[in-house]
Parts: structure tokens; sequence; C-alpha cells
């Protein structure tokens, strides 16, 4: 671990940057390009072989993030039982494994002064060996864009600056990823619906809590909506498929 300097954005950019078009284009790049780096790291040549068990992945996530959505269940949600069939039904049978981050968001990255490079991530306690394209949905699910829901956009704060213009789009962020790292992303809306689902599952978790009075930030309040419109989101994304 080390100490890092340079620049994390969230839902605006820093004081003294703007936020042009051709920023925003080079920005994205650099998110897909790291990533898709990321999973060409050899960890085969690592310890990490020793320590990971990346057979079966993908189905451990899928059983496991159900499960806990039913234990942190708070409101009946009709678009949540056929989206449970639908992951069950859907798992991919064959995955790749890479090392995955599986919380790559822009927030979790650090950049150089003028965004070219990215010189940290962040927030890897999540991170281990797993299916990439678990890794790349989940950045996805992360990734908004002006036309999405507002409560999907704004989560529990404003939204991100991903929603601004020149940003690449979802579609652009798929397409310049299987360029980059030579991955076949055919079932890639699998992975994005479970995405969602992920997020979905975690704020309902926290509203869970809230409902609880375990917490009481006024800021989860509404969570519920937010858990409603993700599902509904994600229930959508899945009937393209089927």
């Amino acid at each position: 671990m080390e100490r890092k300097h340079g620049i994390v954005i969230d839902t605006e950019f820093p004081k003294g940057i703007k936020p042009t078009v051709e920023k925003c284009r080079q920005l994205s790049y650099v998110m897909v390009n790291r990533l898709a780096d990321l999973h060409s790291i050899p960890y085969e040549k690592t310890g990490l072989v020793e320590i990971s068990k990346p057979e079966g992945f993908i189905e451990r996530q899928v059983h496991g993030w159900i499960s806990r959505y039913e234990r942190a269940k708070t409101d009946e949600i009709k678009e949540i039982r056929p989206l449970i069939n639908y992951f069950q039904q859907n798992i991919p049978k064959y995955s790749q494994t890479s090392i995955i981050h599986y919380d790559y968001k822009i927030n979790n990255a650090m950049f150089n002064q003028d965004l070219t490079e990215m010189v940290g991530l962040f927030d890897w306690e999540m991170s281990t060996v797993g299916d990439p394209l678990a890794d790349l949905g989940v950045a996805l699910s992360y990734w908004t864009e002006s036309g999405d829901p507002e409560l999907i956009k704004i989560g529990v704060g404003q939204a991100s600056v991903t929603t601004l213009t020149g940003f690449l789009t979802r579609r652009e962020f798929i397409e310049t990823y299987a360029a980059r790292s030579g991955r076949d992303v055919t079932n890639v809306d699998f992975y994005l619906t479970f995405g969602y689902f992920k997020l979905a599952v975690i704020l309902q978790q926290i509203y869970y809590r809230f409902q609880k009075g375990q917490t009481d930030d006024p800021r989860f309040s509404n969570l519920g909506k937010t858990v409603k419109s993700l599902l509904t989101h994600a229930a959508n994304v899945a009937a393209k498929e089927v």
C-alpha cells in the first residue's frame, strides 16, 4: 500500500477543470482501458492462484446475492420473482477468469492532473479472481447515462459525471472494452442485469437497517424507491433477452 496523489471525480469535476466533451471522452477511455488491462494481468503467475477459487464464481454470486436480498427484503416488488428466475435459468455455463475489482466505478479511481492516466484504484476489499464480465457488468451498472431513470442516476445523492455529454454510452463502453480485451461480450446483458441486481441488494440492505432503526440517516428514507427502480430497470434489460 502506498500514498497516491491525484484527482478523484464523483458527481462533478474539481474546481479549475472544465468538463469539455473531449475531456469527458478521454476520461471514458481511460476507465475502459484500465479495466481491460486489469483483466489481462496473468494472475496464474502470482500467489492468488493458491488462495482463489474461480470455478463456479458466477453461480456462487447469483445464489449468494439472491439470498442476501431475501434476508433483507422489506417490500413486495413484483419484478423480483421473474428476475430471480431469469438469473437462475441463465447462469453462464462457461465463464472466463481474471483478477477483478468488482466495485469498479469512477469515484474509486484517481487520475493525474490532466486526466490522461489513472494513477490509483481504490476500494479493493471485494477484489478477487473471478469472471471479468461480472466485473464489467458491475462497472456498467454504475456508469449512468443522462437518459436513465432519475432514481438510478441520483442514487442517494447527485448524478455521476458520467451523465455529462461526452462520456461514452454503456454500449460504447462495452464495444471499447471488447476491442481492447479481445473478449467475447455476447452475453454481457446478463452481467449488466446482475450488476443492477447486486447494486439493488446493497441498497436494500441499507434500507432494511434504516427500517429496523439501526441507522437514522435521512438520506436512506427513500432507498426503497431506488431499489424498486433498479430492479425494474434490471427486469427491462433481462426482458430484451428472453
